[in-house]
Formats: C-alpha cells, sequence, structure tokens
C-alpha cells in the first residue's frame, strides 16, 4: 500500500481470492487488520496442513472476533475459533 501510496483509511473492503496465498497477503495487510477493515477471502484450508490453517485462523482472530461463513445459498455468523479447518471452498466475510 505504501508502494502504491494508498493511504489505509481509504480502504474500507478487500476482497481477497489467490488460490492459498492468503496467509502470506494477510501478514501484507496487518495495518488494515489493525483497524478492522472488513476482509473477504475464499479460505480452502484443504490445500494447506491443518496446523498450518489453524495458525491462520487464530491470526485472524487477533484482529477478527467473528466472521460470516458462507456456504452454498446459506451464511452463518460465527466465531474465528469456530470455523473448520477440514472444509475447502469456504467464504469468510471477516469482521471486527
Amino acid at each position: 500500500m505504501k508502494d502504491a501510496r494508498v493511504a489505509r483509511d481509504r480502504l474500507g473492503f478487500v476482497y481477497m481470492d489467490i488460490e492459498g496465498y492468503e496467509t502470506m497477503a494477510c501478514l501484507g495487510l496487518t495495518c488494515l487488520m489493525a483497524i478492522s477493515v472488513p476482509l473477504y477471502i475464499v479460505f480452502s484450508p484443504r490445500d494447506a496442513h491443518p496446523q498450518q490453517s489453524a495458525s491462520f485462523l487464530r491470526l485472524l482472530a487477533s484482529y477478527y472476533h467473528r466472521c460470516l461463513v458462507f456456504e452454498d445459498q446459506s451464511a452463518q455468523l460465527t466465531p474465528l475459533s469456530c470455523v473448520p479447518v477440514n472444509r475447502s471452498g469456504m467464504r469468510l466475510l471477516l469482521i471486527a
């Protein structure tokens, strides 16, 4: 964001579908996560080791307390600590 000269207060939402690189991207977005900018992530834990997925969710939970989990045609408000690490293709909207 600094390289692109985008002020963090100009972003109100981040959409991420980057085929397993979500962890790396989120590590670069901590300044946005610190101010609770909503993140929409396509999360496929089947591509990672379950412990890595759990660690990633713990990182997210240090910034966000809950999320909407979208599966098929439904959405459920869920604490990040309850997001399963054994289902693929979940869409998560992380909110404060």
